[in-house]
């Protein structure tokens, strides 16, 4: 994988090594005791431990954990996306709330579904003399341009390359909680120790993803043929 963090002309054309963190020595469990499947999964036949987590080795040989096995997928050029990194970028937006970021290896962009930060857009909407409540604000043009674009300044102040940017993206405003959020313990969406459920949230917005990708597969169509 190429490397990513702030460009240093040094490192142009350079690869830094990543991947998953294995750890093997005398003070490494033997296993779980009489759960081999479970053992299996974590302890490979050169008794090499995964831990799950993705690193990534550093010029100066220092080893950096950079996100969770579970929550690195492809798109389908064949760039890996570590999808919580990209989601905490995107959560600096003043005007998010939550977000769940998605991709797969059949699609070439990422899309999000993002819960709205209410006091901030309202605040803002006042200063550019749009009226209404959030669901009204944020089904105008303006709102979700206002939006999108925070949202992709976050990701590039972050050093998110451009496929990292969401292409699209869906503000969810029907489905909020009194707190303003729409991803829950409650509604399936999030885990107890609040960690996205990423399956269950593909499934409640299986329509919004399939919107977007359709919006975005028919910008493209529609810019010209390069001469």
């Amino acid at each position: 994988m190429s490397y990513k963090g702030a460009y240093d002309p040094a490192m142009a054309n350079c690869s830094i090594p990543r991947g998953e963190v294995c750890i093997r020595g005398p003070n490494i469990m033997q296993g779980y005791l009489k759960l081999e499947q479970e053992t299996a999964a974590v302890l490979d036949q050169q008794a090499w431990m995964h831990t799950g987590d993705i690193g990534q080795w550093n010029p100066d040989g220092s080893l950096s954990i950079i996100d969770r096995k579970k929550n690195i997928f492809k798109l389908s050029q064949g760039e890996y996306i570590a999808v919580e990194s990209v989601e905490n970028a995107l959560a600096k937006s003043r005007y998010v709330l939550q977000c769940w970021v998605y991709g797969n290896s059949f699609e070439t962009s990422l899309v999000a579904v993002v819960a709205p930060d209410r006091d901030s857009i309202l605040a803002q909407c006042a200063k550019m003399g749009i009226q209404g409540d959030l669901a009204q604000v944020c089904t105008t043009d303006a709102v979700q341009k206002l939006i999108f674009d925070d949202m992709t300044a976050c990701a590039r102040s972050s050093g998110l390359r451009g496929y990292e940017c969401p292409k699209a993206i869906f503000i969810e405003t029907r489905n909020l909680n009194d707190l303003g959020q729409a991803f829950t313990v409650a509604n399936d969406c999030l885990t107890p120790s609040f960690k996205l459920r990423r399956p269950q949230l593909l499934g409640r917005y299986h329509d919004e993803v399939d919107a977007m990708y359709g919006k975005i597969r028919s910008q493209e169509q529609a810019k010209p043929a390069a001469m």
